[in-house]
């Protein structure tokens, strides 16, 4: 019985040595090999199964190799299916570009050194492995998107027919008469209105709710609150926006539902909801897909160019240069490794799932622990560490407080320049003084003040409040060249403020940065 773990091989000779041949050299592979002795053989396989590769003779009767080639990549089933060519024969240029020009991904002359087609079928037979993951995984997605969707949406008409009554009081209720004078309006209206009731009833609900509509003589076209008094029908609205007595507008979701008696309409019910939040939240994921369409997609291309280059044997003779190539995948990899590990840790800061595990801490410790782990990365960038520590005892988790000093001084040395020097220190804090004014009501004392400044490019005044929000990256001259996940900072201010700290930066451009934050010293007896 064939292994799950195995993939399909094909392979397409009319010398039976040579399919046993090259069989024998593949078998170290312990894949399915399938030995085809014509094109017409291997097209009949090839309906039959799918093939991680295919290793095709090109001097073949009846159907040689480039025909072969021809019709396998016609197929919107195989079009995709990497095509070796093998021959002892067709050296000439003219043949080799003609393999490549009907799909071919490598042309090998015989004799075939055995390593080398190892490692060749190997990658492809990786690279099927992983497409087969993937699909796999991109089909449970697409299954698990679809029930979901579906749910939402029966959910959501279930709510909506229910919240009428059920939800009364979370959601805002406004009734209109069947001229479309208002009834009333509950306590959640009226507040998310800024109307008491008595300044709305009577009057229009589109002289009050939206004052685009009241001016349109196509009311019920546009309006699908006057619609729901014509035609009788519950009309939905899940991207409107209503007007508050001072002017601004919000979004909402809201459903016109006609109120009925004995067969005539008499007015409509209007149930409505603010979706500013939900707004919110669609925005930060349109943050995210931004990111990840531009972060992740530069070390994807490391990754991608170079291993495309090695599969295509570009560097076969040339062992330092594939080497080089070797290091840029790597590179992007750490990269890419980088990028998710900030992702999965501001989720879990944010979701409450990254347990902090509190305990009595010597911040000098703390402090010596941070400069050690970024010393390397100060040396490469020829920048100095200035520390000032302070002997005190503080309660937090020395984890965390290290991911937040490391992060703090990895920023600090990648924007100073080669000579400068990168401080660190710490001090107890009393009174409020010492503090800027604007912060001082958000700080709790006494604490112990960490300072870290660099002699750096500086921060734009305008930057300084959105720095320690998510996906917020300054982009300056060698911004592209340095720059980080825009997760560092608010992993950074998620710390802090599960320690009851407090977090900002100060800046000058051209002069340098300083980043403080405060841990609150807590009596423990």
């Amino acid at each position: 019985m064939q292994s799950t773990s195995q993939v399909n091989i094909l392979i397409v000779d009319d010398r039976p040595a040579n399919l046993m041949a090259v069989a024998e050299t593949l078998a170290p592979l312990g894949q399915n090999i399938v030995k085809a002795s014509s094109g017409e053989e291997a097209l009949k396989y090839l309906l039959q199964q799918e093939f991680a590769v295919i290793l095709l003779d090109v001097q073949m009767p009846t159907m040689d190799g480039f025909e072969l080639a021809k019709i396998i990549h016609s197929r919107p089933a195989t079009c995709h299916t990497p095509i070796l060519f093998i021959t002892a024969i067709s050296r000439e240029e003219m043949y080799v570009l003609k393999g490549y020009s009907v799909g071919a991904v490598d042309y090998l002359l015989k004799p075939i050194v055995p390593e080398i087609l190892l490692a060749k079928v190997a990658i492809f037979i990786d690279l099927f492995n992983k497409n087969t993951e993937l699909k796999q995984q991109t089909e449970k997605l697409r299954a698990l998107n679809q029930a979901l969707q579906e749910k939402e949406q029966e959910i959501r008409r279930i709510n909506h027919q229910k919240e009428l009554i059920l939800n009364a009081v979370g959601e805002g209720i406004y009734g209109v008469d069947c001229q479309g004078q208002t009834t009333f309006l509950n306590p959640a209206a009226a507040q998310m209105l800024g109307y008491i009731p008595e300044e709305v009833i009577g009057k229009p609900e589109c002289l009050i709710l939206h004052t685009d509509f009241i001016n349109n003589q196509n009311q019920a076209s546009v309006c699908p609150i006057c619609a729901s008094l014509q035609d009788g029908s519950v009309h939905y609205n899940y991207d409107g926006q209503f007007q508050r007595k001072d002017g601004s507008c919000f979004p909402v979701e809201y459903i016109s539902t006609p109120v009925l008696e004995q067969g005539k309409i008499v007015g409509a019910v209007i149930t409505f909801k603010d979706i500013t939040e939900r707004r919110s939240i669609e925005q930060m994921k349109e943050n995210f897909i931004s990111f990840a369409s531009h972060e992740l997609r530069n070390p994807l291309i490391l990754i991608h160019g170079p291993l495309d280059l090695l599969i295509r044997g570009t560097f076969d003779q040339q062992p330092e240069k594939a080497k080089q190539m070797l290091e840029f995948a790597l590179q992007g990899t750490e990269r890419m490794m980088e990028l998710v590990n900030d992702i999965l840790n501001i989720q879990r800061l944010n979701a409450g799932k990254f347990i902090l595990n509190k305990k009595l801490c010597i911040a000098s410790d703390l402090i010596q622990q941070a400069i050690s782990d970024v010393q390397s990365l100060a040396d490469q960038s020829e920048v100095m560490l200035k520390v000032d520590p302070v002997l005190v005892e503080i309660w937090a988790d020395p984890n965390a407080i290290d991911l937040t000093l490391t992060n703090l001084l990895s920023n600090a040395i990648k924007f100073s320049p080669p000579h400068t020097t990168v401080c660190l220190s710490a001090e107890v804090i009393e009174s409020p003084e010492g503090f800027p004014l604007l912060f001082q009501s958000k700080i709790s004392l006494p604490c112990l003040l960490f300072r870290i400044e660099d002699q750096g490019r500086g921060i734009p005044a305008d930057k300084l409040e959105i720095i320690f929000e998510r996906f917020q990256q300054i982009d300056m001259s060698n911004s592209r060249e340095k720059r980080g996940s825009g997760l560092g900072l608010a992993i950074c201010k998620s710390v802090v403020q599960q320690h009851d700290g407090f977090i900002w930066a100060e800046s000058i451009l051209d002069q340098g940065s300083i980043f403080y934050f405060t841990l609150p010293l807590i009596d423990m007896e």
